[in-house]
């Protein structure tokens, strides 16, 4: 086993370049969604950005989710990711994490 072997096997040395472009897809999931529901919702802000006040909002945000999903799901796609990839990424993604 050659030491890069080695370092890719336990180190887990990860492609950086891979990381940051699922990142960058988390990133713009967020930032879309927090954009459209910042025009939809009614409620207070919360921890994780402006809430809906009623069934109605719960429900447009819900579709536009999913249509940023769908939407870079094909994209991450294109460039050789997986479904479970973007998703854990986007699951992982917090707004503190250094741009």
């Amino acid at each position: 086993m050659s030491a890069s072997d080695f370092k890719k096997q336990y180190l887990q040395d990860w492609d950086v370049a891979r990381e940051s472009k699922l990142y960058v897809f988390a990133k713009e999931y967020h930032d879309r969604c927090e954009a459209y529901d910042r025009t939809v919702c009614t409620g207070p802000m919360g921890r994780d950005g402006i809430l809906p006040s009623s069934h109605i909002e719960v429900g447009q945000i819900n579709r536009n989710a999913l249509k940023v999903l769908d939407d870079i799901l094909k994209r991450a796609a294109q460039e050789g990711f997986t479904r479970e990839e973007v998703q854990r990424e986007i699951s992982r993604y917090s707004p503190d994490q250094l741009d």
